[in-house]
């Protein structure tokens, strides 16, 4: 479904994967919302929203009048080491859940991140038809959990799921004991 808004969110907007999707929004000209706790790297051309007043998770949308067009979700915990269920639940599967059902209800695309964790060891191979019920942690498990959301999901939007395999790059330092093991390579 066509959706003629022309503004931009990028969930995560502070993140590795996040803020390179924001530059190269802004690269194309296009008008950029910054999504995330806190105002740290969000280029001075955008306009900042914190993920609680984004989306109020209570039920009331806050995107309507922001004109989007497209969501970018790529805001989740990406601690692979984090155990903490509730919170790894709290954080990438309802809020997702919450921010897709908004989107769903204004028609805005949405284009959200996934992971390759969701494959586990990848026994079954790498593949959509893959039968995926055996992911190795927390994390892998909220991710796979959203994918089937949204495949179960009636949409009238596009929803698009990117399952990242080990990305890495410039900027990513702050990601700590989490980023790209090539990260880590270089660093010693």
């Amino acid at each position: 479904m066509k959706n003629n808004n022309s503004k931009i969110a990028v969930t995560g907007a502070n993140g590795f994967v996040g803020g390179a999707i924001v530059n190269r929004l802004l690269a194309l000209g296009k008008e950029v919302i910054c999504v995330d706790y806190e105002n740290t790297r969000c280029p001075a051309q955008c306009r900042f929203m914190d993920p609680n007043a984004f989306i109020d998770s209570g039920g009331i949308w806050s995107l309507d009048g922001l004109g989007l067009g497209t969501v970018f979700h790529q805001g989740a915990c990406s601690d692979t080491m984090n155990h903490d269920r509730d919170f790894m639940m709290r954080s990438n599967y309802d809020y997702s859940r919450w921010l897709l059902s908004a989107c769903n209800e204004k028609k805005i695309n949405f284009i959200y991140a996934s992971s390759a964790a969701v494959y586990g060891e990848g026994a079954q191979g790498f593949s959509e038809n893959a039968v995926l019920d055996t992911p190795l942690n927390v994390y892998a498990e909220s991710k796979l959990r959203f994918d089937n959301h949204v495949s179960n999901s009636e949409l009238q939007t596009q929803a698009v799921g990117l399952r990242y395999f080990n990305v890495y790059g410039s900027n990513e330092s702050h990601k700590g004991r989490m980023a790209a093991v090539i990260y880590h390579f270089y660093k010693q």
